[in-house]
């Protein structure tokens, strides 16, 4: 009798990292560098998530056995859950549940409880909060200002978190963040750790076409309407957006809060794994205000 092999992380792992770079090089180059020389429970959680933000995002196909994404989404949150129980069940395949399973598995003995983290959550809110991002994108939605900050937070959040607990950080995101005029005003020892919001304005930006394209609208929904565009004409037509001065004003003054918050976020005193976390992922945010000849690229 054959014994069953099961997949091993490293060639899990370096099968995602091909695929990843076989798909965009110039995108995912520097960080899958960066991630070779990264904690193993930070570089299964990151390609973990990879995957099924692309899954989520159309740009990777539903993984065999399951119907509907949903239910894929709630296969992993259900996995979770359970890790470290007797219902637990080892996954056999190379797959985004092996890579995740593996994750939690390496990050359980790094929590902090006195900083009140929670591995398993933190990986069922990342999972929940692709699994709104999945309706959001099939619904086409339209969204309030709020709400779309509120969706910045949930989607970078709980996968930064992660990354700070993989890399034994002293410093958290928190659960809830301030008014952005309030952040806009705060020194940089008053400023939290507000990445989710700088990264998603700086983001949300740069890739507004593509995200259009696919049917994420990060434009708010009174903008929207005074722009005098319409979502599905959008969607049928991304590079409208670039020749409209309302978009184009909304588009500059993100780009303006994103690179102040950065700016400030890097003088803040933090750990020393806090403060590279930072750095590496603000790189090309910070530094001088954007004018409209940043708008040309996007």
């Amino acid at each position: 009798m054959v014994k069953e092999q099961l997949p091993t992380e490293k060639t899990v792992l370096r099968e995602r990292r091909e695929a990843l770079l076989h798909r965009n090089s110039n995108k995912y180059r520097i960080m899958a560098g960066v991630l070779d020389w990264m904690p193993q429970g930070l570089r299964l959680s990151y390609y973990g998530g990879r995957w099924v933000d692309d899954v989520v995002d159309g740009d990777e196909l539903l993984p065999l056995g399951f119907e509907t994404v949903d239910s894929w989404l709630d296969s992993l949150i259900g996995q979770i859950k359970v890790q470290g129980t007797s219902e637990q069940q080892i996954i056999k395949e190379p797959s985004a549940a092996f890579l995740i399973q593996q994750a939690v598995r390496h990050l359980l003995p790094l929590e902090n409880r006195e900083m009140g983290d929670d591995v398993k959550q933190e990986f069922v809110s990342f999972l929940e909060a692709m699994q709104w991002e999945y309706h959001r994108r099939i619904n086409q939605a339209v969204l309030s200002e709020e709400e779309i900050l509120h969706s910045y937070w949930e989607a970078f959040s709980h996968a930064q978190n992660i990354t700070l607990m993989a890399l034994r950080a002293k410093t958290r995101v928190p659960s809830k963040y301030p008014p952005i005029d309030q952040l806009l005003e705060m020194t940089p020892k008053e400023l939290p750790l507000v990445l989710p919001i700088i990264l998603g304005k700086a983001y949300s930006v740069n890739d507004l076409e593509v995200d259009l394209a696919s049917g994420i609208c990060n434009i708010p929904d009174l903008l929207l309407e005074r722009s005098g565009l319409s979502f599905p004409n959008l969607i049928a037509n991304p590079s409208q957006a670039r020749k409209n001065p309302a978009i184009n004003e909304w588009a500059l003054n993100d780009l303006r809060i994103s690179k102040q918050l950065a700016t400030k976020l890097r003088q803040k005193r933090l750990d020393l794994p806090t403060k590279a976390m930072v750095e590496f992922l603000t790189a090309g945010i910070a530094g001088r205000q954007p004018t409209r000849l940043d708008l040309e690229g996007y």
